[in-house]
């Protein structure tokens, strides 16, 4: 139970990020087709303002920091280069806790795929519509408004479908393998194809990306509460290897092969997050019912403190009945 609240808080942030991205898209359309460029980009400066600005004053690191400086206290670069240091060690053990079983292992390949194809498609994409079809300014930005609503749909559609009727591991494949499969259409559309069907299947072709957040979700319940912090702040530095990775490798695809080839290691990487989440799924009643998770650093599911108490008392008739000493007291 906590795993599904836990995957659907996560997958809801993603969702309304989603329709935000979405709208944004819109309204910068509407703007740059209707003013200049520069005053387009002014007006998305203007929108990000109160959100730096409540980032900077009101939120308990950034304050504390302006005490700091409103006392005017100079930290010495001494210390300042120590903190630096202990932050990256601190994130480089914190990479720990992504491998620390086979199963994190698995979901962490499949993580990282997802986010290798968003990254490799929202940079190249654009540039694969352009060489083979010459794309308008209007059909380049659809195609980033299709990849926005794709991911915001794949989300829906894991949350209130796949999941429900399969369980995590199949219902996140199934995504995988039907993108998978889009994307090898895509990688060989003929000249000719109308635009309709092109963007259709950049649509299905990106439905996976949803599946990000719920991974995010699933790799955060496996850990204690106390390092889920540590843990989402590995998996940021993980992806942006991947972000670095993509960028590169699918330039490398789309410059010396042809600009149809980021689709086929798209399809690629699909297979392989899907199969990765397929075999992580496989090992989940062995890990439920096998030894328990290291002690100090990682738990079980079952074994957090929070869990509703109904869990709790299920836990204790399943092993049996209390055993009562001499005196009478319950062992």
């Amino acid at each position: 139970a906590f795993r599904r609240l836990m995957a659907v808080a996560f997958t809801t942030v993603w969702a309304v990020a989603g329709l935000g991205t979405l709208a944004g898209f819109g309204v910068g359309l509407v703007l740059t087709t209707s003013t200049t460029l520069p005053i387009a980009m002014l007006a998305s400066a203007f929108v990000l303002a109160p959100a730096v600005a409540y980032a900077y004053v009101a939120l308990p690191e950034t304050k504390q920091t302006l005490d700091v400086a409103a006392t005017g206290a100079h930290a010495s670069p001494v210390p300042i280069a120590k903190d630096v240091a202990a932050a990256f060690a601190a994130q480089a053990q914190a990479l720990r806790l992504v491998f620390h079983s086979s199963r994190s292992t698995l979901l962490a390949i499949s993580y990282f795929g997802i986010y290798f194809v968003l990254t490799g498609i929202w940079d190249l994409g654009l540039f694969w519509g352009e060489d083979l079809w010459n794309w308008p300014p209007s059909y380049a930005t659809l195609f980033l408004v299709v990849i926005a609503l794709a991911q915001t749909l794949g989300i829906l559609l894991i949350m209130y479908l796949l999941v429900p009727h399969l369980d995590y591991a199949a219902g996140l494949a199934a995504i995988c393998a039907l993108s998978a499969l889009a994307s090898l259409a895509l990688s060989a559309l003929p000249l000719a194809t109308p635009p309709t069907v092109v963007f259709a299947l950049v649509g299905l072709g990106t439905l996976a990306l949803g599946a990000y957040p719920t991974l995010t979700a699933l790799l955060t319940t496996l850990i204690e509460h106390e390092a889920q912090g540590h843990l989402q702040g590995a998996l940021f530095a993980f992806t942006t290897v991947g972000a670095l990775a993509a960028l590169g490798i699918y330039l490398v695809a789309f410059t010396f092969f042809t600009p149809r080839s980021i689709w086929l290691l798209s399809a690629a990487t699909y297979a392989v997050s899907a199969a990765a989440v397929l075999l992580a799924g496989n090992e989940v009643v062995a890990q439920e019912t096998g030894s328990a998770a290291p002690t100090g650093e990682l738990s079980s599911v079952d074994d957090r403190p929070d869990d509703p108490p109904r869990d709790r008392q299920q836990q204790q008739q399943q092993q049996g009945p209390s055993r009562r000493s001499a005196s009478g007291a319950v062992v």
